[in-house]
């Protein structure tokens, strides 16, 4: 026995000539430990972690505690195409789009009928056709029932991500927005000048044609990355939105609806806004007959 424990000290100390430790850490936090591999041997891969999981076939990565769609309703790619990557345009609480297809002035394309619930071919996304009878005071013709209740947020009947993708998808409230916000960093602003790595969590804008990662975006939009995590991330794509009977801003800003009512000004509805300056992710400065495209959250 004397004999053995003496050989077995011997190999030990041999292994501790060359034995190394690898620390590793993660945002400054210790998270594992390697011995006894010689240092030659050593050798660092960075490479991008898949965080993608699905919830009825439709992708979503958890940021901030909420489950984030890869995608936008509607669309097939993430950055891929303006045709692929924008998804299709509702006005607030319907479920159906009033348009076929957009022209090559960015005007719609009227559809022949629709499920809308305000009755009439309302197809442009014009003001004018939620508004009373008289038509120049402004006044909102509101639905009958509401769209939202008893209550300030959409009913799932409603909710056209819910009605779309099924299971527990919805429409994101405003303080989804806000806690994706948080969970980059709460930028005051996008930054502007995106690396080609991305090193840190944060809110950065992003021009059609960067590649970042080894991902290239072929459309402008807002990458929003998590600090805790910077493999989770998630792409808003520029995708505008639909006033009157044209689609604007289209590779300039960010306008996705929450299904949040803005009580101070009812024919308004929460959304979030982005540009290449500023994130609101409460703002209230379009109303609820504009179209814009929708990001659907799980919880």
């Amino acid at each position: 026995m004397k004999r053995i424990t003496i050989t077995l000290i011997a190999i030990l100390a041999t292994l501790s000539i060359y034995a190394q430790k690898v620390e590793v850490y993660l945002n400054g936090n210790h998270i594992d430990t390697y011995y006894n591999t010689p240092e030659n041997q050593y050798r660092i891969v960075f490479k991008q972690v898949d965080n993608w999981q699905n919830i009825n076939g439709y992708e979503y990565v958890e940021i901030g505690g909420v489950k984030w769609a890869k995608m936008n309703v509607g669309a097939t790619t993430v950055a891929g195409s303006p045709d692929t990557s924008y998804g299709k345009y509702y006005a607030w609480g319907e479920i159906d789009t009033y348009y076929k297809s957009f022209n090559s002035k960015d005007q719609v394309v009227a559809k022949t009928s629709t499920t809308t619930h305000i009755p009439g071919n309302k197809y442009s996304y014009n003001w004018i056709n939620y508004c009373t009878d008289n038509k120049d005071d402004n006044t909102f013709k509101e639905w009958n029932p509401t769209p939202f209740g008893s209550g300030t947020v959409l009913q799932e009947d409603y909710d056209v991500a819910h009605k779309e993708w099924q299971g527990t998808w919805r429409m994101p409230m405003w303080e989804d927005f806000q806690k994706l916000y948080e969970a980059c960093g709460g930028a005051a602003a996008p930054i502007t000048d995106v690396p080609s790595t991305i090193t840190e969590g944060g809110i950065y804008w992003v021009e059609a044609g960067t590649t970042i990662d080894d991902t290239t975006y072929n459309v402008s939009g807002v990458l929003c990355v998590a600090t805790a995590d910077r493999t989770k991330r998630v792409f808003f794509p520029a995708a505008g939105n639909v006033q009157n009977i044209t689609r604007t801003s289209k590779s300039t800003l960010c306008t996705y609806w929450s299904s949040s009512l803005y009580t101070i000004a009812p024919k308004h509805a929460y959304c979030l806004y982005v540009n290449d300056t500023k994130v609101e992710t409460r703002y209230s400065g379009l109303n609820r007959a504009y179209g814009l495209v929708i990001r659907p959250v799980a919880d």
